[in-house]
């Protein structure tokens, strides 16, 4: 009996120590039409062009560049260049490419707060530059 609680215990140490998941679940293949998705997707997310949005309420993700249209949803990825409408289905991707879009719209937010505070900082040098200069009569 102290034996099996011992060897119970040492398996649950191994289980928590290493992932063993990825071992018996089958890769999903993804299709050449898939891939292509992938990287128009990644393309448009890296390129200071694109107009990066996220609905509050769905939590979808939305990227704009010239006349294409990206619309990221749960499972699907759709691109609408103005005169096709292509959709994907890819759970097994859409992580990824949902990380990328939000490390890339912070990094553009993180870069609007840092100009918002250099224009901060220069506009109270000039009203300290301001005050100095007039005369105070005491």
């Amino acid at each position: 009996m102290n034996t099996s609680f011992r060897s119970l215990r040492f398996w649950l140490r191994v289980k928590r120590c290493f992932d063993f998941s990825g071992l018996f679940e089958k890769k999903e293949t993804v299709s050449e039409k898939q891939e292509t998705c992938c990287r128009i997707v990644r393309k448009l997310i890296s390129s200071p062009e694109s107009e990066l949005v996220i609905a509050p309420i769905s939590g979808d993700y939305y990227i704009k560049h010239r006349d294409l249209v990206v619309k990221m949803t749960q499972n699907q990825v759709h691109i609408i260049n103005g005169k096709y409408f292509y959709s994907f289905e890819m759970p097994q991707r859409i992580d990824k490419l949902e990380k990328a879009f939000r490390v890339r719209l912070e990094g553009k937010v993180k870069n609007m707060e840092s100009e918002m505070v250099k224009k901060t900082q220069r506009s109270l040098h000039t009203i300290l530059d301001e005050l100095e200069n007039e005369k105070v009569d005491i």
